[in-house]
């Protein structure tokens, strides 16, 4: 039986060669190693002088002239990568184009994110701990989370306490408030607050679910013992249900000073779209006559557990 050999690339050993227009091509590296043609032909010749002894003779010189012709082709040949963009292979290949390049003008610039905590109230209870009080507004240009921080400061500058507290919504839109209450427990002695907080957009967040609130109306102690209570109504009107209702109400005295801010979440957990439910916040705290008052709230989409 005749041993068949396997056709191997010398330049890179790969078994993939095929034969292209007389030519054996690797398909891995392009290198071309012979004329399938000329080995034919050598092949041919080869057989016919074993036939003929004195044809031997007599072409021995041609013979060499051959064989040393083809050695000097296929030592030339490996190496050489095929010409892939001529059309001898039959393979069509596209022409190298450059990239559309754009400027600095076509990049939209980074949002700014800011925000500031104004307007800081201090709220004294009765065991000498102080409710900072303020408004977080969002001045950037992208939603972030609703975090106050503050400093107490000395006469000497010097930082003798800090804190830090949270808005009742997980975020707030550009151009929007809220109000934040800091508490420092067993506050020290102190001249200034600052506000240090550092504004921060979130990773993540979605539209809270929208809500009316209507009929507000705040009543006033009866007797010592008693608080400024507001009641009201909030009602679903997001088409969908919400979740983790909470309301905050803030006072303000005839100056527009905070003096007052509290909260609660709503007796119902899930209240369904178009359905409403009252509300009622007492004031511990209230540090003088309430003018007016603001009603913040915030909630969440209902999802179902599986």
């Amino acid at each position: 039986m005749k041993e068949i050999k396997p056709l191997l690339c010398r330049q890179c050993g790969s078994h993939d060669m095929r034969l292209e227009e007389g030519r054996y091509v690797c398909h891995y590296c392009g290198t071309v190693h012979y004329e399938a043609g000329a080995k034919k032909f050598l092949d041919t010749i080869t057989v016919s002088l074993l036939k003929n002894k004195k044809a031997a003779a007599a072409t021995a010189g041609t013979l060499f002239l051959v064989i040393a012709g083809i050695a000097v082709s296929m030592m030339s040949e490996p190496g050489r990568p095929a010409d892939r963009t001529s059309g001898s292979t039959g393979i069509p290949v596209e022409k190298p184009a450059n990239p559309i390049e754009a400027g600095k003008d076509a990049i939209e610039p980074e949002k700014k994110v800011g925000a500031e905590f104004i307007d800081i109230s201090p709220l004294h209870d009765s065991v000498g701990n102080i409710y900072f009080v303020g408004i977080y507004k969002n001045t950037g240009e992208t939603p972030v989370y609703p975090r106050a921080e503050i400093a107490l400061l000395n006469a000497k500058g010097e930082k003798v306490a800090v804190a830090k507290g949270y808005g009742i919504r997980g975020y707030i839109l550009p151009g929007e408030k809220i109000p934040i209450s800091v508490l420092v427990m067993r506050a020290p002695l102190y001249k200034t607050v600052k506000s240090i907080g550092i504004p921060e957009a979130p990773s993540y967040y979605q539209p809270r679910p929208k809500l009316a609130i209507s009929k507000l109306r705040m009543t006033s102690p009866v007797h010592r013992f008693d608080y400024y209570r507001v009641y009201g109504i909030v009602k679903n009107v997001s088409g969908e249900k919400a979740q983790h209702i909470q309301v905050a109400v803030t006072a303000f005295d005839a100056s527009d000073k905070i003096i007052g801010h509290a909260g609660n979440f709503l007796g119902q957990t899930v209240l369904g779209n178009g359905e409403d439910a009252p509300f009622t916040v007492d004031f511990h705290l209230m540090k003088g006559r309430p003018a007016r008052f603001s009603v913040e709230y915030s909630a969440s989409v209902y999802k179902p557990s599986k």
